[in-house]
Parts: C-alpha cells; sequence; structure tokens
C-alpha cells in the first residue's frame, strides 16, 4: 500500500486526523507504540469544539448518543452532591448568554 502520510499515534487526536485525511482522499497509515487497542478512556468530557469538528465528520450524532450525561457521570462516580452546583452553574451560562 502506498502511503501518503504517516499519522504516528493511535490515539484520539492521530484518528481523527487519520478520519479526515482518508475522507480527502489521502492514504494514511497509522503507527502506535501499542499492539492492542486502549481498554479505558482517558477522557472524562467531549468538549463542544470537539463536537463541532466531529460533526464535520458525521460522527457527532453517534459520540452524543454513545456517550453519558454529565449527570450520570457524577451519580456512577458517587458525586452527586455536585448536580444541586451543576444546576447552578448551568442557569448562571444561560442567564448570561441571554444577556
Amino acid at each position: 500500500m502506498d502511503t501518503d502520510v504517516l499519522i504516528i499515534g493511535a490515539g484520539p487526536t492521530g484518528l481523527v486526523l487519520a478520519l479526515w485525511l482518508t475522507r480527502l482522499g489521502v492514504r494514511v497509515r497509522i503507527v502506535d507504540k501499542t499492539a492492542e487497542p486502549g481498554t479505558t478512556s482517558r477522557a472524562v468530557a467531549v468538549q463542544g469544539r470537539t463536537l463541532e469538528f466531529y460533526s464535520q465528520l458525521g460522527l457527532a450524532a453517534a459520540v452524543v448518543a454513545t456517550g453519558s450525561s454529565t449527570s450520570s457521570a457524577l451519580k456512577a462516580a458517587g458525586a452527586e452532591h455536585y448536580l444541586d452546583r451543576l444546576a447552578d452553574l448551568v442557569q448562571i451560562v444561560r442567564n448570561g448568554a441571554s444577556a
């Protein structure tokens, strides 16, 4: 296989770069220091700007559908007491955005 671009690292950045380049017709090859896919996630959340980028790739809906909400993650972590603070923060942001 001919390769136009060699991507070092099969983490989130390398994989999304490979997806984007492949979509543009660029032939890529990915190499990574580990032989197997990761079994855990280092990501706690996906930023809004990342979802915008994923939307351009047609991935955003699938990412959101398979993810967990912040409240679910807090409950799973036994940190339900932060839910009220989170609700207060959301209200502050909404009020600030509408002003």
